[in-house]
């Protein structure tokens, strides 16, 4: 149900099997935000199972550095309690937060400090 709507909406599948195939999908990410179109990523590349935040992907590091654009971090708490992972049964009611971080600029920073401060960041915002 999710692959065939999010192929409609247009968004970018990073097949993480397939290196040439991860890297061709970066590409055409990188081309979109060139052309101006905002662009949005998913850094740990799966929902984790109980709600915690999981190791945070380079790809989208990488992508943000080579186009020098900056990272808006966009944290979402309490869609684990809607629908689990591995769950088809949506359980109504339950509240969403979303958080919005500043922009972090990108020009100058490494990538271990740029995803140490996005995950930091996602772990205050997302996890109980």
């Amino acid at each position: 149900m999710w692959g065939r709507a999010l192929a409609a909406a247009e968004f970018i599948e990073v097949d993480r099997s397939n290196h040439v195939r991860a890297v061709q999908s970066l590409e055409q990410a990188a081309r979109l935000i060139r052309d101006g179109v905002s662009v949005y990523l998913a850094p740990e590349g799966t929902r984790s199972l109980d709600g915690r935040i999981g190791p945070l992907k380079k790809g989208g590091f990488h992508l943000a550095k080579d186009t020098h654009t900056p990272i808006v971090p966009v944290a979402i708490r309490g869609t684990i309690d809607i629908l689990p992972r591995g769950s088809r049964v949506m359980h109504g009611g339950k509240p969403v937060e979303v958080t919005i971080g500043a922009p972090i600029d990108v020009e100058g920073r490494d990538l271990a400090s740029l995803m140490t401060e996005v995950a930091a960041f996602f772990k205050a915002n997302v996890e109980r």
